[in-house]
């Protein structure tokens, strides 16, 4: 289902030609007053309509063919923006050596030197609603120290690039000040040779949070057979990583989102049976079909708290008929004439200043 992948390498440039495969970098800063942003930058991301049921049918598209931009901002636990941004690939590309991919008038970088990584996002977009975002998000610090994970599924590699650090975000809409802070900051990667549908995962749940002055970051995959996959990453400021593979994992209160995507309030993350991190998904921010995303509240081994990210993922519930022509709504394709219903799902929530 997933390998650890060396975060000192640059992600392969052939996944671009894997068929149904996919490519994405992940970047996020979240304060303690639950005021953030996501960015995911991509190549053949699964979320996209068609995608995934193109390649249940046999005929998987390129992921190079397939480019897009997902943001979302977030204040005091509430959205504030969210587009996910389709475009043609002629209006963007990849630069392999450096990871820096451009998407029109933006350009996202992921750096390493001299031990240090760092990501870059200049973002100049247009909301449907007509505005304009402008602005930039970064992080940057200590790359993270990844040991083998000796083993797993080469055709999923995830990963960690940069955590256990401070990241900055300044945005703007039409020149007045959405969001400016300063808060903790993660960076990753996802690369496949294969459709998410192909990956034998049922459930998929990510998280990370600070921790003391370091992060913890679990990655929980449950296949439709076999064995669990429950690792969890204990991050230190310098980018040292320790690794445990064996979480005992305990989720109560389940809940059911707005269209029945199942999901569990409290997670319990033990290790030979010592607390290693206690989870409440706090802020619903994302409530898809098949897909959520929480800013958590966090609880260490010794009483640290912190405030977090946190995603599920449901593979069998992606681009299927009964959900995919509302899907299709939400996705702002450049180029392209869009939903009379964008309005309702993409753009600003509510005005700029609060």
């Amino acid at each position: 289902m997933i390998s650890l992948a060396n975060p000192r390498q640059a992600l392969d440039r052939e996944l671009l030609n894997a068929p149904g495969g996919f490519a994405w970098w992940y970047m996020d800063v979240v304060d303690e007053n639950a005021n953030g942003c996501v960015l995911i930058w991509s190549y053949g991301l699964p979320f996209l309509p068609g995608r995934e049921g193109a390649a249940r049918r046999g005929v998987p598209v390129l992921p190079g063919a397939q480019p897009s931009l997902n943001i979302a901002v977030y204040r005091q636990g509430k959205p504030a923006v969210y587009l996910l941004q389709r475009h043609d690939s002629d209006d963007c590309s990849w630069n392999t050596g450096s990871e820096r991919m451009e998407v029109a008038r933006s350009w996202f970088e992921s750096t390493l030197h001299e031990g240090k990584r760092s990501g870059v996002a200049h973002l100049d977009v247009d909301l449907p609603g007509g505005e304009r975002l402008t602005g930039t998000v970064r992080v940057s610090g200590p790359v993270c120290d990844v040991p083998s994970s000796g083993g797993g599924d080469p055709r999923h590699q995830w990963t960690p690039l940069c955590t256990a650090t401070s990241g900055e975000i300044d945005l703007r809409v039409d020149g007045q000040q959405l969001l400016k802070t300063v808060g903790r900051g993660y960076h990753d990667r996802n690369g496949s040779t294969e459709p998410l549908a192909a990956l034998g995962i049922r459930d998929w749940l990510w998280g990370r949070t600070p921790c003391g002055d370091g992060e913890r970051i679990w990655y929980l995959l449950w296949p439709e057979s076999g064995d669990p996959v429950a690792w969890g990453l204990e991050v230190g400021a310098d980018g040292s990583v320790c690794m445990r593979e064996c979480l005992d994992v305990e989720r109560s209160g389940k809940r059911l989102g707005v269209f029945g995507m199942p999901w569990y309030r409290n997670l319990k993350l033990s290790l030979n049976g010592a607390l290693w991190m206690e989870v409440e998904h706090a802020d619903l921010v994302d409530n898809g079909f098949f897909y959520l995303r929480w800013l958590t509240k966090t609880s260490g081994p010794n009483g640290e708290r912190g405030r977090g990210v946190a995603e599920a993922i449901r593979p069998n519930r992606v681009d299927r008929g009964w959900n995919r022509w509302l899907v299709r709504m939400a996705v702002h394709h450049m180029g392209e004439r869009n939903s009379p219903f964008l309005g309702l799902f993409a753009g600003m929530r509510g005005a700029v200043s609060s």
